[in-house]
């Protein structure tokens, strides 16, 4: 799968997400920086109520978070628990490290 399919992967399950469910939650950028043979970078934005995501990298980003393309499909399908997969290094996580619960709420 190519970095394009990955990406609209994830843009169809982020962006049908209910924002409801981040009232409350401070705005927030998450960048993702795929590795291995899809590789390239997406952001999440959310604020104003509203989320954002966009094919390309955002100095802006309050959390940087690097996973492998085929970790990020399995983390998509639920086949891979997200704080295992930290524990076990197949996902690092830079900046704002309370800020990645808002990203557990959207997936």
């Amino acid at each position: 799968m190519a970095f394009t399919e990955l990406y609209e992967t994830m843009r169809e399950k982020v962006m049908r997400q209910d924002v409801n469910r981040l009232k409350g939650k401070d705005p927030f950028i998450f960048q993702i920086d795929i590795t291995g043979a899809e590789e390239g970078s997406f952001y999440v934005a959310y604020q104003d109520g509203a989320l954002t995501m966009e094919p390309c990298a955002n100095d802006a980003r309050d959390v940087r978070i690097l996973v492998s393309g085929e970790n990020l499909r399995k983390l998509l399908k639920h086949e891979l628990d997200p704080f295992r997969a930290f524990l076990g290094g197949k996902i690092r996580v830079k900046g704002n490290i309370a800020k990645v619960m808002a990203l557990k709420d959207l997936l």
